[in-house]
């Protein structure tokens, strides 16, 4: 919980001390308008030393089979620029057979990011039924993992006791997530997404097996989108700068 607030903290002071900036410069859509979330479910893979074959198809490979969860709150500042407060929760594992060996781990991440749409770069519109955009972020996550052997006799561990059960707090890592996704509006409230993450991990302690190469993780989602009630639809502009076609993009 005490994540989640400071979250919520950073995220307003963020997207605060941006208004105050771009109001000098630029024009954007107030502050009020232009809010979303998003509710997200979807595969995670994980790539690293524990890993049988590094580019089977996951359902190929019941051991690998892991799903998550993602949520999102987005303020849209421009038609292509965004910012966003992501959280992505789930399970993931690995099995290398020829190591005699397998994990099984848990994940919580929680990131700050930006969002750039590059179609209306090139409809030159506000609103638009389509939407194709990446995301890159930085944030933190929070995994707990075990290592067995293929006789499920305990090797090692992170946040997990040889029985499994939880011990101590998670381990926490830095992760700089990328993504790219395509969205479509349906009607003014409603709208759907298809997203591919890939968090690169500062660290290689996802599989509980330590080697010079860190770990990543891939979230590919199906998301439902809900837009709040914009409030005003015209952009705020600064009465001292005049109208340029630049300050579509921004």
């Amino acid at each position: 919980m005490k994540k989640v607030i400071l979250s919520a903290i950073i995220l307003f002071a963020a997207t605060k001390l941006f208004c105050q900036v771009q109001t000098q410069t630029i024009s954007f859509y107030n502050m009020s308008d232009r809010w979303s979330v998003c509710l997200s479910a979807g595969s995670v893979i994980f790539y690293g030393d524990i890993r049988d074959y590094d580019h089977t198809p996951f359902w190929k490979n019941q051991m690998e089979d892991k799903w998550g969860w993602g949520f999102r709150i987005k303020k849209q500042f421009t038609p292509v620029f965004a910012f966003s407060l992501n959280f992505v929760g789930g399970k993931f594992a690995g099995k290398r057979e020829i190591n005699n060996e397998y994990f099984k781990a848990s994940m919580f991440a929680y990131d700050f990011g930006v969002k750039l749409d590059i179609i209306p770069i090139i409809t030159r519109k506000d609103t638009n039924k389509f939407s194709l955009y990446g995301t890159l972020a930085m944030g933190l996550i929070d995994i707990r993992t075990i290592k067995r052997d293929l006789n499920n006799n305990y090797l090692y561990a992170y946040g997990y006791d040889e029985s499994g059960e939880k011990l101590g707090n998670a381990t926490t890592e830095m992760t700089i997530p990328i993504g790219l996704g395509i969205g479509y509006k349906i009607g003014k409230r409603f709208g759907i997404n298809l997203e591919f993450k890939l968090y690169n991990i500062g660290s290689d302690k996802l599989d509980a097996t330590l080697s010079n190469v860190n770990d990543k993780i891939s979230y590919a989602s199906l998301g439902l989108v809900y837009r709040f009630a914009v409030v005003n639809t015209q952009r705020t502009k600064p009465e001292t700068t005049p109208e340029r076609p630049s300050n579509f993009l921004f």
